[in-house]
């Protein structure tokens, strides 16, 4: 019997994999699929986690310093810093790593395996899978949003959630990252092209329904204007969940990842977030394990230590995304213009250094005088802009509600 089975081998997973292993605990990982990393994703990693979490150079395709952002109204805005903070990489091979490395420690990998049922037992924990049946004193579930387990150990899955769709492409002389904010050539939450490698980029579009239907739209589009020369093989979509579950524990039970809802709402984004929480949730195991305390009340533990990471953040980062959402596209792009003739975006990140801080980032720029006089300006515009001023009252002076609802939790 082994200490732990991982379900899932993404970023989560197998940081915790590598974790616990260096702790010298026996750990078996199962994951479907047969090519390790391979999720799609737009591969770019902020300067925090490329420093706690550095990927090797070869994998690197390049460190942007620019982004060229265009609006509902079709205007183009540059904004630039004077040193990268992010780096676009193979995400394949870059978790891909982390589970080498678990591997190399002595961790064992079933793949193209799907877990079928995990049963919780009063002294282990019994996973079954298309092919074997499995036992170890604990779980941990890092099989992704949506997944079915969840329910098995008796805990609820996350119902609010985004898709994002994206297909690789061939493009020319683009260097800078392209984000496109909804309009009607440009549909969804917002879309984006990152270049990657050997003229090619990741085109994608990130919305609350239909997205892959809103990426064909967008592929026509840049390809009648020559951005993009043609589209690399078919598309992928996977769901992004827009918070946490209620609960990430129970009884010989630890959640992480996209499945605990550890992501970032405004981006989807959730590298990172896994990799710090699957070294948690190592740290916490590692000392239950060694106690022989694998109770649910044992490992609260590693809930209160991964909100007091990131809890706040991905809280207030969802009520921003939220509001944003129903700003009218008017003033979202005079909120862009008034942002770039003031440097506001350049300035937040170069000088405080939050470009993984999403919530810092909007509530700075929505404090600025000249974006306050934007929703002063158009207040008797709509209901919309009328909603976004109290919003901007209330994370400026509210973020006692967001810690007590995080203690809630």
């Amino acid at each position: 019997m082994d200490d732990v089975i991982i379900v899932g081998a993404g970023p989560a997973g197998a940081n915790t994999a590598l974790g616990l292993t260096k702790s010298g605990h026996s750990v078996t990982v199962i994951d479907s699929r047969t090519l390790l990393g391979d999720k799609v994703c737009t591969g770019i990693i902020g300067s925090e986690c490329v420093d706690k979490y550095p990927p090797a150079p070869n994998i690197i395709f390049g460190e942007p310093t620019s982004a060229i952002v265009t609006t509902a109204n079709g205007k183009e805005y540059y904004f630039s810093t004077s040193y990268p903070q992010a780096s676009v990489i193979d995400r394949t091979e870059y978790v891909a790593e982390f589970s080498r490395q678990a591997q190399n420690n002595g961790a064992k990998y079933f793949l193209d395996e799907r877990v079928t049922s995990v049963n919780v037992m009063e002294s282990h924990v019994k996973v079954s899978t298309t092919q074997r049946n499995l036992t170890a004193r604990c779980v941990v579930v890092a099989s992704g949003f949506g997944t079915s387990l969840l329910s098995q150990v008796g805990l609820s899955k996350s119902y609010e959630y985004m898709v994002g769709s994206q297909v690789e492409v061939e493009i020319q002389n683009i260097q800078s990252v392209r984000v496109y904010l909804d309009s009607l050539k440009t549909p969804g939450f917002f879309s984006w092209i990152t270049p990657t490698t050997n003229n090619k980029g990741l085109v994608g579009v990130i919305s609350d329904n239909k997205s892959k239907h809103k990426l064909e739209e967008l592929l026509k589009h840049l390809a009648l204007t020559d951005v993009i020369d043609k589209v690399c093989g078919p598309s992928r979509s996977w769901g992004i969940p827009l918070k946490p579950i209620n609960q990430t524990y129970s009884d010989r039970v630890l959640v992480v990842g996209d499945a605990a809802g550890q992501i970032k709402p405004i981006t989807g984004g959730g590298i990172f977030y896994s990799l710090l929480c699957g070294d948690i949730a190592a740290s916490v195991l590692n000392e239950c394990l060694r106690n022989k305390d694998l109770s649910a009340a044992a490992l609260s533990e590693y809930e209160v230590l991964w909100k007091k990471e990131i809890g706040k953040e991905i809280l207030s980062s969802y009520g921003i995304r939220k509001f944003v959402e129903r700003i009218p596209r008017k003033i979202q792009s005079q909120l862009v213009r008034v942002a770039k003739a003031h440097s506001l975006i350049e300035d937040i990140i170069m000088n405080k250094g939050m470009f993984d801080l999403h919530s810092q980032i909007f509530s700075a720029m929505f404090s600025h005088p000249a974006v306050s006089w934007i929703f002063r300006k158009n207040s008797m515009d709509s209901q919309g802009s009328k909603f976004v001023q109290d919003k901007i009252v209330e994370i400026g002076t509210n973020k006692q509600i967001e810690e007590n609802e995080l203690v809630s939790r």
